[in-house]
C-alpha cells in the first residue's frame, strides 16, 4: 500500500508559478517576437528618414519593460513612465544608460502627450560605432541605432531570465504586470 501524497502549501503565487511561466513565455513567444520585435524590425530597416517612428516605437517598448520588470513598488501605475525608464536602464541596459536616463527623459519626452520626439536636441541613425549621445551643434543627438541595438539585447535578456527560471519572482511579477495592464484595457474599454 503506497503512502497518500503530502500536499505542500506554499506561499501565496508560488503555487501557480507554472501557469505564471508559461503565461509569460506565451507573451515572449507571441506578443513580443511577432509583434513589438517585428515592428522595432520593420521601423529600424527602413530608410533614416524614419527616425520619429523608430524613436517612439523603441521609447515605448522601453517604458513597457521597464514597466513590466521593475520592482521598486509593489503595485506600480503603469503612468510612471520616469521609473519604468530608471528601472530598465538601471538594470539590463549598458551602464552609460543609467547616467543618461535623465537627459534622455528631459529631452525627449513630451509630458502633455505622454509621447516622445527630439525637443532641444536631435535623434539621428548613427550606426552603433557611434556613442549613445553625441553633442552636434550645441545640441545633444540621440543615436537611435544604439539605442534599438541596446534594447534588443535588453529584451532577450529579460526573456532568458524566464526561459531559464534564473529568477522566479521577474517572471511572476511580469505575470502581475500583464494582468493589471490587461484589466485596465477592459476598464477603459467599459467606460466608452
Amino acid at each position: 500500500m503506497s503512502r497518500p501524497r503530502k500536499i505542500i502549501n506554499l506561499p501565496h503565487g508560488h503555487q501557480d508559478y507554472g501557469r505564471a511561466k508559461r503565461r509569460v513565455i506565451k507573451y515572449f513567444d507571441t506578443e513580443v517576437s511577432k509583434h513589438i520585435l517585428r515592428d522595432i524590425e520593420i521601423v529600424s530597416t527602413c530608410a533614416a528618414r524614419l527616425c520619429t517612428p523608430l524613436a517612439l516605437v523603441l521609447f515605448a517598448v522601453i517604458d513597457l519593460f521597464g514597466f513590466l520588470t521593475r520592482d521598486d513598488e509593489p503595485d506600480p501605475s503603469p503612468e510612471k513612465t520616469r521609473k519604468s525608464y530608471e528601472w530598465l536602464f538601471s538594470h539590463y541596459f549598458p551602464n552609460e544608460y543609467s547616467k543618461n536616463v535623465k537627459k534622455i527623459r528631459v529631452l525627449f519626452r513630451h509630458g502633455v502627450m505622454h509621447q516622445y520626439f527630439a525637443k532641444a536636441s536631435a535623434i539621428c541613425r548613427g550606426g552603433l560605432s557611434m556613442p549613445l549621445i553625441r553633442k552636434q551643434g550645441g545640441n545633444d543627438v540621440l543615436n537611435l541605432d544604439r539605442l534599438c541595438a541596446d534594447l534588443l539585447v535588453a529584451i532577450d535578456g529579460i526573456r532568458r531570465i524566464v526561459y531559464e527560471d534564473s529568477d522566479r519572482s521577474l517572471t511572476l511579477r511580469i505575470n502581475r504586470r500583464l494582468n493589471k495592464l490587461k484589466k485596465l484595457d477592459y476598464e477603459q474599454r467599459d467606460k466608452i
